[in-house]
């Protein structure tokens, strides 16, 4: 079997998939379109082949005109691949593919579109017919919970036969069940040169400006002096952000006072997994999301997480997960503030977290439904 993945090779989530895939089909070959090379270590295990845009300029990156550029390499692009795939499966519902949908469906017998939420949460009235062209050519279009399925059912169209829930497996998982026998936080803390008497706080998960990490940084410089000075900040930021970003942060940061540490580098699984297991508390408040793998991490491994109860979780409470929410990010100072005095009590009330956690979004439960799409 022959598969074309298009989406972003540096993503540890497609990464993973591809090799769970290739365990599950011995002979497996998976090429890759992606948005740009990969920094990936196991990325040339994954995929056979790489191919993306190559070319640097003020047209890559700038709003409103990297669309164009994109699509000009892409369809280049696609003329360069081969013909004869069993299936064509499209991460993210990009306006750009839309707009090569056709050309795109040559390369396969079928194909597969996996939303990831913020595309069909945050999209615009002149990318929709873009999408929507994508989402007509897909045998299946999949999403990792019933609300976004049904957001895009709604906005699109799509007929409800051709949808299915099927979510990512989470690799750091295994390392993070694997290393909690190692000790409690401090012992992680310690491996990461983290104060070990200080309460870890993760803001956010990615880079992108949707995390709101100066509003988490905000609420983190009201609390009482005494709380702020137990506390150390880490923001993760290895993917979805820019360079102005990450220096606003470090700005915001620096003025705080607080304790910091940005992480820019891609991380090894087990080194996500000692950062999950360090943490604290986790604070997630982005717009929209699908049911983002890094919060779950924290989950599993414990951490107290404070997110927005505007977000489509109810999978997990459905399942048992406890977490904490707030109305909006004004509230995040008092929350926060509630976590830490109750700080020992709620990560009581999370170690019951990692068997359903477990359940949903272990590779073992989840691999062989993706394997599924494609036959």
């Amino acid at each position: 079997m022959r598969l074309l993945f298009v989406g972003n090779a540096d993503n540890p989530l497609l990464v993973d998939l591809a090799l769970e895939l290739k365990r599950l089909r011995p002979g497996l070959v998976i090429d890759m379109l992606s948005e740009r090379s990969s920094r990936h270590p196991r990325a040339t295990q994954a995929f056979d082949s790489i191919r993306y845009p190559e070319g640097v300029g003020w047209m890559r990156v700038t709003r409103g005109v990297k669309f164009f550029w994109f699509l000009r390499q892409y369809r280049a692009l696609l003329r360069t691949v081969p013909a004869g795939y069993d299936a064509v499966h499209v991460f993210y519902l990009s306006a750009i593919w839309g707009a090569l949908a056709g050309a795109l469906a040559t390369k396969g017998r079928r194909m597969v579109v996996s939303l990831f939420g913020s595309d069909v949460y945050r999209t615009t009235g002149l990318l929709k017919p873009l999408q929507a062209r994508l989402l007509e050519r897909a045998a299946t279009t999949t999403a990792a919970n019933q609300d976004t399925l049904d957001a895009a059912i709604q906005q699109y169209g799509i007929d409800p036969v051709r949808c299915a829930i099927v979510r990512f497996g989470l690799r750091p998982l295994e390392h993070i069940e694997r290393l909690r026998a190692l000790g409690d936080r401090t012992v992680h803390k310690k491996a990461l040169g983290i104060p070990e008497d200080r309460t870890v706080i993760a803001a956010g998960y990615n880079g992108s400006a949707h995390q709101h990490h100066e509003a988490i940084i905000d609420a983190l410089r009201a609390l009482h002096g005494e709380i702020r000075s137990r506390l150390f900040v880490i923001v993760p930021m290895t993917m979805g952000g820019v360079p102005a970003h990450v220096a606003a942060v470090r700005s915001a940061l620096n003025d705080s006072g607080l304790g910091y540490r940005i992480i820019t580098e891609l991380m090894t699984d087990a080194e996500v997994a000692r950062l999950r297991l360090a943490t604290d508390i986790m604070v997630q408040v982005q717009p929209t999301d699908q049911l983002a793998g890094a919060m779950q991490e924290h989950l599993f491994a414990g951490s107290v997480v404070v997110t927005g109860d505007w977000l489509p979780y109810g999978v997990l409470r459905e399942a048992g997960v406890r977490f904490w929410t707030v109305p909006d990010r004004a509230a995040l100072t008092g929350a926060i503030g509630e976590c830490m005095q109750e700080l020992r009590s709620r990560q009581m009330q999370c170690a019951g977290n990692a068997a359903p956690i477990g359940a949903l979004s272990s590779w073992s439960n989840t691999a062989p439904q993706w394997s599924a799409l494609y036959d």
